[in-house]
């Protein structure tokens, strides 16, 4: 029953809205007000930030993962305690502080003014806490008998991260991104307000068929994300669950 109400029964309204606009098109009726070149355009800007952003937010939070679960460093600790406490703030906000200092910060505002730099790091500090508490699963499944082994064998600390930690970490890691990449892929009010001018995602186009009562159009967006949002959840999250 709650897999039906919470997962079915929205997802088939937004397939009967799009199969709606597409047989009344068909049919003779108004046409719709967008073709598939915008839909791809939407989806591929989706994914390349959305991607960016799980990539960018799994380099930012793996180095404290390591210096909470490996080292138990006082800094590291507050740097987690920091990137936890960011998901508590609404994208809105993010968005509009990013925005006010951007005009208000002279030349580097100027280069980080409506730029994808600026979109990336805003999803980042909203979600980043979404990589860190998994990074930290991921760093603490890493017995310490292999990193004893490894250093009686000589290996260095380098050497010791590329043939000891990242092997058994990868599935976490990847699990942590792509817990990013799904909550940024359906972020609006920072794909709103930051992503640069001539940059629509799905969100920012389903949000615009909705306010102009544009119905169908909107269910055909929705019906692409929810897609996509179902691939990667398989492929990226359920399927590496067991590794968490």
């Amino acid at each position: 029953g709650t897999l039906l109400f919470a997962v079915l029964a929205p997802s088939a309204a937004l397939v009967d809205w799009a199969a709606d606009g597409l047989l009344r098109t068909q049919r003779g009726g108004r046409p719709l007000t967008i073709n598939f070149s915008k839909v791809i355009e939407a989806a591929t800007n989706t994914l390349s930030s959305s991607v960016a952003t799980g990539f960018v937010a799994l380099l930012a939070v793996t180095p404290i993962a390591f210096l909470v679960g490996r080292y138990r460093d006082r800094i590291g600790r507050a740097a987690h305690s920091v990137v936890i406490a960011t998901f508590a703030v609404p994208g809105i906000l993010i968005a509009l502080s990013l925005r006010f200092w951007t005009l208000k910060s002279g030349f580097f505002g100027d280069l980080l003014y409506d730029s994808m730099a600026l979109l990336i790091f805003a999803y980042v500090v909203r979600f980043g806490s979404l990589a860190m508490g998994t990074a930290l699963v991921a760093v603490k499944t890493v017995p310490d008998g292999l990193h004893d082994a490894a250093s009686t064998l000589g290996a260095d600390r380098w050497r010791r991260f590329r043939s000891v930690d990242l092997p058994v970490m990868r599935p976490g890691l990847l699990a942590a991104a792509g817990l990013v990449i799904l909550s940024t892929m359906k972020e609006l009010p920072i794909s709103l307000i930051v992503a640069p001018i001539g940059f629509p995602t799905l969100t920012t186009r389903i949000f615009g068929s909705f306010e102009d009562a544009f119905v169908a159009e909107a269910g055909i967006m929705a019906v692409v994300l929810v897609c996509a949002s179902a691939l990667l959840s398989w492929f990226l999250v359920l399927r590496r669950a067991d590794h968490l």
